[in-house]
């Protein structure tokens, strides 16, 4: 705040030693000190009250739970392929879901809630809420050779439009959601909320390779070794797939035991 008081003291000091020293030069000396401070303090309060006065309600509400609890399960050298396949939708629009599954104790849902109030009322409120809740616990799996495959394959959905939500699953004890809730109202208030729990617990998973003389499944030729199956995991999306897309796209892909996928959205909207 002082800065121009205390540069003119300094600048005559120097100006003054410049000219002692030219006229006396083995007699100058020159001290010189800066020193600078400072210190900035910012504070206050902000308060919102009031009432909105509210004459109608636009509300969507999407609640769902997915369970998949106490299940014991063994699969022997399966092939357990899930596939949406090339081009498959390919150009839909509107609201689509789809569920492609394959194997034991999958579960899986789309779901879309909707609403609007009447433009009559001026202070109207819109709400849109999405709850969901994924457990998977307590299952006892043992894979032996097991080949699990998802694919959404390439091209597909390309160019789709609308609400769109895919579910592809290869496996057991798999939960996958596609949610969306939209309100529009008009008025002067709009609430949107995606509440989601995934909880996965006391699973017990048991993945073995073993060959054929195990199983009791004979497939190798005479007098050859005994064939050997491995338990193999692929989930893909294909190269392609929802290319040129538009809108709200959830897609969950999985493989194997035990996954929780979930995709959610929750808009509200004020027509002014």
């Amino acid at each position: 705040m002082k800065k121009r008081l205390l540069k003119t003291p300094l600048t005559l000091a120097v100006s003054l030693a410049f000219i002692s020293t030219s006229a006396f030069a083995d007699q100058a000396t020159i001290d010189k000190s800066i020193s600078i401070t400072k210190s900035l303090d910012y504070s206050g309060f902000v308060d919102v009250f009031g009432f909105i006065d509210v004459d109608s309600l636009s509300m969507a509400v999407v609640n769902n739970r997915q369970s998949v609890t106490d299940n014991i399960l063994t699969s022997d050298a399966l092939d357990n392929s899930a596939k949406l396949q090339n081009d498959a939708l390919k150009g839909v629009s509107g609201n689509i879901g789809v569920n492609v599954a394959a194997g034991d104790s999958n579960a899986q849902d789309n779901a879309a809630a909707l609403a609007a109030a009447d433009t009559a009322f001026l202070l109207g409120s819109g709400d849109a809420e999405v709850f969901v809740d994924q457990q998977s616990s307590a299952n006892l799996t043992t894979n032996n050779g097991t080949l699990n495959t998802a694919l959404l394959g390439s091209g597909a959905l390309q160019n789709a439009q609308g609400n769109i939500g895919v579910n592809v699953v290869a496996g057991s004890q798999n939960l996958q959601k596609n949610s969306l809730a939209a309100s529009v109202s008009s008025g002067s208030m709009s609430e949107a909320t995606v509440s989601s729990n995934q909880v996965i617990e006391l699973q017990d998973t048991l993945n073995a390779v073993v060959d054929e003389n195990l199983l009791g499944v004979i497939v190798s030729s005479p007098g050859l070794p005994p064939a050997v199956f491995f338990n193999s995991n692929n989930a893909t999306l294909g190269g392609g797939a929802l290319e040129g897309a538009s809108g709200n796209i959830g897609v969950n892909v999985a493989a194997g035991t035990n996954n929780l996928q979930s995709n959610s959205l929750s808009i509200s909207m004020i027509n002014q």
